[in-house]
């Protein structure tokens, strides 16, 4: 069962590698999804920044990469291929990996952090990985100095909840808690005010109408997680995410792009 399920991922890869290698993204505005570049902390941190250096190199021979702010300004545009770059969760590598790379190229990036967890390492990060985010990799989250510092080098901190509760609840009081007090925790921390918000898990179903219409006032700009052709969600009320992470081949990035539209 373990070597067939092997196969078929080869089997894949090979076959987005292939329909890749040809296609580029659609002149559109995308904003990518991604978490981290490895999903170990053993690796070493040069070793991961080589990694994502060598994907941002090629994704810009296809696509034009822009900051946040650009994305977000020019997020109907559709005459030329721009690429944003987010990531969820907080872990401690956004700061020693991704932000220094996307730096090299004159980029920024926006980093969605959930602020109960801020500072969580080792086995509690563990913990919490495996009961709030169903996963076993194996990260620290950025404590408060990291996320400040992310802020001060001119990335946007965005809140992703406040525990990373699924939203798809009527509750106010469970919603307010994760939309206006994570969002007044980030305030706290970075001093700067916090107007982007991508809700947790990112899917159809995963926020409630009233968490949505929640999201929407108290943020200027909610995002999604939802794996769709389509740029933007909720009657161009939320702006779609392409999930990737930063060990792609540029290739299968460069497939799903090129098949994305308004």
């Amino acid at each position: 069962m373990i070597i067939c399920l092997l196969v078929r991922q080869q089997l894949r890869s090979w076959y987005l590698t292939g329909l890749g290698y040809r296609s580029s993204p659609t002149n559109s505005t995308h904003f990518l999804n991604g978490h981290y570049v490895y999903d170990s902390n053993l690796v070493a941190i040069d070793i991961q920044q080589k990694k994502f250096r060598q994907l941002l190199e090629k994704l810009s021979k296809k696509a034009i990469l822009v900051s946040p702010q650009e994305a977000i300004e020019k997020r109907f545009q559709t005459t030329r291929p721009l690429v944003c770059f987010t990531f969820d969760d907080g872990f401690e590598d956004n700061l020693t990996v991704v932000a220094p790379v996307l730096e090299e190229f004159g980029l920024k990036g926006i980093f969605f952090v959930n602020p109960a967890f801020v500072g969580l390492a080792d086995s509690n990060a563990a913990t919490v990985l495996r009961s709030r985010y169903n996963s076993e990799v194996k990260k620290c989250f950025l404590d408060r100095a990291q996320v400040k510092n992310l802020s001060d080098r001119g990335h946007l901190v965005g809140s992703h909840g406040l525990t990373h509760e699924r939203l798809n609840t009527e509750d106010l009081i469970i919603l307010r808690n994760e939309l206006e007090e994570s969002k007044r925790q980030i305030e706290e921390i970075t001093e700067v005010s916090c107007e982007l918000f991508a809700y947790p898990f990112g899917g159809h179903h995963d926020i409630s109408r009233v968490g949505l219409e929640m999201a929407l006032t108290v943020y200027s700009h909610t995002f999604s997680g939802i794996r769709s052709s389509k740029l933007f969600e909720f009657n161009k009320r939320v702006i779609n995410r392409r999930h990737f992470e930063g060990n792609w081949p540029c290739e299968h990035i460069n497939y799903f792009l090129a098949r994305r539209c308004l």
